[in-house]
């Protein structure tokens, strides 16, 4: 069955109103925590600002340093070529112009499934990813949007989940024309990040299989035909931040308004564990709210994955429709097509 599909230019102009609204509450939170100095965003425009100038960014800025004050810096060359435009302003207005056109991106996408999907924006880990000015929208609308996933390349770890979710040879070509201009720019880089890295503070990004209730994430190697099961496999896989706006991939999984408001509401039950962690949380402290925070969102993911039927498909494009595979009919075998021609012969 499928559903009213909104039109292009009524899309375009929620897009830009959800755009604009994201920008001015970004803009507005960061001014009021200015000593964070623009959230997560801004150490990529620091690494901009550096490379402007003709310095390497990951020898120059300090990953010890305290955050909003310097590094680490522990995304690839790519993000920060791609954020220089952004270094004309201060890290307040870049990190909002930033996320308004990530959060604008990804409404598009998520309209072209229906008006429905948009309630996306209401769950926990978009509200994490707008307050800690990150990622996620921009990489979940690569997955959506076949011209955008090249973008898979700026968050690398969840690039994998959004290149699962819709595996193109034209993604794959894309993100090693993009793996050569870093080299090109910094022949280095792959030491200096390294070094990054390695000499953060403390790390909190973990593959939520390590976690019992995360691995039920594995679970998606049982769908691994369809686009939801290889996402929810490759999000187990991958390091992912205990502020939970990398779950923001696993909304990729749902199909339906059912599925969407039962995912969201069992996110929102936990959702409080994110604030009971921190970095100086001792190791069973950060274990038991990450186990929660896995249990309200990566499981219902999975048990919603395991309730699609095994089609084998691509996910149409956001605006083709609500259904995530481009042809559920069941196939008959080419032999029995055959005689049954030769039969009606």
């Amino acid at each position: 069955m499928t559903a009213h599909r909104p039109k292009p230019l009524a899309r375009v102009l929620v897009a830009l109103a959800i755009g604009l609204v994201a920008a001015l509450l970004v803009n507005a939170y960061t001014h009021r925590t200015a000593y964070l100095q623009g959230g997560d965003f801004a150490f990529v425009w620091r690494g901009a600002r550096v490379l402007a100038v003709g310095m390497d960014p990951y020898q120059t800025l300090r990953p010890d340093a305290e955050y909003g004050a310097g590094g680490p810096l522990v995304y690839p060359p790519v993000t920060v070529i791609a954020a220089l435009p952004l270094t004309v302003t201060n890290p307040f207005t870049s990190s909002a112009v930033f996320f308004g056109l990530s959060a604008a991106v990804l409404a598009f996408a998520l309209s072209g499934f229906g008006w429905w999907r948009l309630w996306t924006l209401a769950s926990p880990p978009m509200v994490c990813a707008t307050v800690a000015v990150n990622f996620p929208p921009l990489l979940a609308a690569s997955a959506l949007l076949p011209a955008l996933g090249w973008l898979a390349v700026i968050k690398p770890n969840l690039g994998v989940i959004a290149f699962a979710y819709r595996p193109r040879w034209s993604t794959a070509l894309a993100g090693i024309g993009l793996l050569a201009l870093s080299f090109w720019v910094l022949p280095d880089w792959p030491a200096g990040w390294w070094h990054q890295m390695t000499a953060q503070h403390v790390s909190v990004h973990h593959p939520p299989i390590l976690y019992a209730p995360g691995s039920v994430a594995l679970l998606g190697l049982l769908r691994w035909r369809t686009p939801e099961g290889r996402a929810l496999a490759a999000y187990g896989l991958v390091p992912t931040g205990l502020f939970p706006y990398d779950a923001l991939m696993l909304w990729l999984c749902v199909r339906t308004r059912t599925e969407l408001a039962v995912l969201t509401a069992c996110a929102w039950v936990v959702a409080p564990a994110a604030l009971g962690a921190s970095a100086s949380s001792s190791p069973a402290e950060l274990a038991v709210c990450e186990g929660l925070l896995q249990l309200g969102m990566t499981v219902p993911a999975a048990i919603i994955v395991l309730r699609h039927p095994i089609i084998a498909g691509e996910p149409t494009r956001a605006g083709a429709g609500t259904s995530t595979v481009t042809d559920a009919r069941p196939r008959r075998p080419a032999l029995e097509r055959v005689r049954s021609c030769c039969a009606r012969g």
